[in-house]
């Protein structure tokens, strides 16, 4: 079992349960160029960063230093690897990121390099019709 810390960040106020979180996961070394750039989405943001202690406590410190720049919309939690782990466990992080969302409706992200973090993704998934899962994914085909 992974050692999850949910929360090391959480966001400024409750979200409308309508709203739509975006619920995505990097390894630490993406961690900083990430939360710059979940500052663009318009929702709630739910980041699960993965590393060690040394990262988490660097991650911490980026966070206070930078409270004014990090979304006050965005709550991040963190996850240690297990002894032996080699594969970075997508499904997981993915798993807490949805789950730790406050909002019925989840867009989980799991390629960000060309997301189009904006208005108009927001709008484009707020928009779907009931009829459609609460939890919508985006992945790369590759």
């Amino acid at each position: 079992a992974h050692r999850t810390l949910l929360y090391i960040k959480d966001a400024a106020g409750t979200p409308e349960r309508g709203e739509l979180t975006l619920a995505v996961h990097v390894n630490f070394t993406r961690s900083f160029d990430t939360i710059d750039r979940m500052s663009l989405w318009p929702g709630p943001v739910s980041l699960v960063v993965y590393g060690s202690d040394h990262h988490r406590m660097l991650l911490n410190n980026f966070l206070h230093k930078n409270k004014n720049g990090a979304s006050e919309r965005m709550a991040v939690h963190f996850v240690h690897p297990t002894i032996g782990d080699s594969v970075y466990p997508a499904a997981y992080l993915a798993k807490i990121a949805v789950d730790a969302a406050r909002t019925e409706r989840v867009l989980a992200a799991y390629e960000l390099e060309d997301l189009d973090v904006s208005m108009g993704l927001y709008s484009k998934f707020q928009n779907l019709d009931d009829e459609h899962s609460e939890i919508a994914i985006i992945q790369s085909e590759k």
